[in-house]
């Protein structure tokens, strides 16, 4: 006998994950629900789920129940049902309208589940009462409090920035000072490297070489960045006469070949009374000033223009004057250049000046980091200072005009001094959440028009993360616990800002 084969349950029944307009609805009602069974029956003094779990009854009221009750007390089976109906409602307020407003329309209903107290209709039609009343002053003063809620995002991410910016500014002052210290170490080796020369020459303290040779401790870092070409071709012209002891004058010739005595016009001390009373002519000015020029010329292709000038420091000076180059003067430049060059390019000093010069660079580096850390942070401590100002204002503003509008409506919507005082406590860490919610989810659908927060459906069993709200005074209600640690508000920017309390930051000022 063949029989018909079974078909297989996980081809015949799949689950699909509902949908958030699903999700949505179902929660709306699951709150209808409750709202209709309490309109339906005012009078009923417990409400339990239906056997099934889909529907929301009166609980029947059995012969003698409250006597009875009165004496043994609650049986486990009414706690049960009484927790069972309590989690249920919590879970519809808080889908709905999130955990600050439940906080506010049913402050003890964490310690209700916990006892497994009744839930009657009054009740639930006080609670639906309640967080509408919360949605109603959020929506009427909807301006005042969204421009508190943005101020106090902005002067959050300004502070967030500001302790960027000054760690920044920290890290490059630290390590600007680290690579200038060593800098200065390095340059002052190259120094001692020079002093420890000078004194192995033996020579007098004051004499004129010493100063001279002292000058490099000046010129050592110019010289070894613009060094010369090594290239002695010109300064061979006058490295020729540099062992002629005449002291005659001496010249470059027309053809630029070759340095020769200039001839004397005058002979005796008439020629010289001449020149003095008279001066110099102008030929004779123009063959000064060319053969200076060709001596600094060479002696800045072969050695680099530093040492040129330490060689021949007057130079300039002579070339203005159109003076004489005699022979003395010639050799002692030539000496002058030779000495620099060659103690420079000692192979002992050449890695303490690669050194020196590697971390001068290093330093430079670092020290315009830092000066641009430095304005960084200037702008960043006003900006903070100024949206921090302005947070604190229309936070004031807020609060004010919510005082106003609930003195206003006390008595047409029984607007009680603890409605006040807990609507105080909760508004901005609310209007906050939601702001927030539409910075990080900016395409997720509002849950109702009338809402300009844009607060939707939160379905997040993970712990809360508030941002911290822009009144000092500030406190966490510690009775609420329960409620406040079901529902998750999503952080409207980096995680850096999400730890930073604007309040602290005001009174470091």
């Amino acid at each position: 006998m063949n029989l018909p084969s079974t078909p297989s349950l996980s081809r015949t029944y799949s689950f699909v994950a509902p949908s958030e307009e699903e999700l949505h609805a179902a929660t709306q009602n699951s709150l209808q629900k409750f709202q209709a069974v309490a309109q339906g029956n005012p009078e009923a003094d417990r409400l339990i789920m239906s056997k099934d779990g889909l529907d929301i009854t009166p609980a029947p009221r059995p012969f003698y129940g409250k006597p009875l009750q009165f004496i043994f007390g609650k049986s486990q089976a009414e706690v049960s049902e009484n927790k069972a109906i309590l989690e249920q409602f919590q879970e519809a307020l808080l889908t709905r309208y999130g955990a600050r407003v439940t906080s506010f329309a049913c402050p003890t209903l964490g310690s209700r589940i916990l006892q497994g107290s009744r839930l009657n209709a009054a009740t639930v039609q006080q609670v639906l009462k309640d967080a509408d009343l919360f949605e109603r002053v959020l929506t009427e003063c909807s301006v005042a409090i969204q421009e508190a809620v943005v101020t106090d995002a902005e002067a959050t991410l300004a502070c967030a920035q500001f302790n960027e910016t000054a760690s920044d500014h920290d890290k490059q002052y630290a390590k600007a000072k680290q690579v200038v210290a060593l800098s200065e170490s390095k340059r002052n080796q190259v120094n001692q490297f020079i002093d420890d020369h000078i004194s192995r020459q033996n020579l007098p303290p004051e004499s004129p070489e010493v100063k001279s040779l002292q000058q490099l401790k000046t010129l050592w870092q110019a010289a070894k960045l613009e060094p010369g070409e090594d290239s002695g071709d010109d300064l061979a012209l006058f490295e020729a006469i540099a062992e002629d002891k005449r002291d005659d004058r001496y010249i470059l010739n027309k053809e630029a070949t070759k340095v020769v005595a200039a001839p004397r016009m005058l002979t005796g001390w008439t020629g010289a009374t001449f020149q003095v009373v008279v001066g110099r002519d102008t030929t004779s000015t123009q063959e000064n000033r060319r053969t200076i020029d060709a001596l600094h010329r060479a002696l800045d292709k072969k050695y680099g223009h530093a040492i040129a000038n330490f060689a021949f420091p007057s130079a300039l000076a002579r070339k203005q004057r159109g003076s004489r180059l005699d022979t003395k003067t010639i050799q002692e430049t030539l000496q002058r250049a030779r000495q620099a060059s060659e103690l420079l390019n000692d192979p002992r000093i050449t890695p303490l000046i690669n050194d020196a010069l590697t971390t001068a660079q290093d330093a430079r580096v670092a020290n315009s980091r830092y000066q641009k850390a430095t304005v960084a942070r200037q702008e960043a401590v006003k900006d903070k200072d100024i949206k921090v100002a302005t947070a604190h204002a229309a936070y004031a503003h807020a609060e004010k005009t919510i005082l106003a509008h609930l003195a206003n409506n006390a008595v047409n919507q029984n607007i009680t001094i603890n409605h006040s005082s807990l609507f105080l406590h909760l508004w901005f860490d609310e209007a906050g959440a939601r702001y927030n919610k539409t910075q990080s989810r900016p395409s997720a659908p509002l849950e109702n028009d009338s809402d300009p927060f844009g607060d939707g459906p939160s379905l997040s069993k993970q712990p809360s993360v508030v941002t911290p709200a822009t009144d000092p005074s500030y406190l966490p209600d510690q009775n609420n616990n329960i409620v406040y640690s079901t529902v998750a508000s999503a952080p409207p920017w980096p995680k850096e800002a999400e730890l930073i309390p604007i309040a602290k930051l005001v009174d470091e000022k």
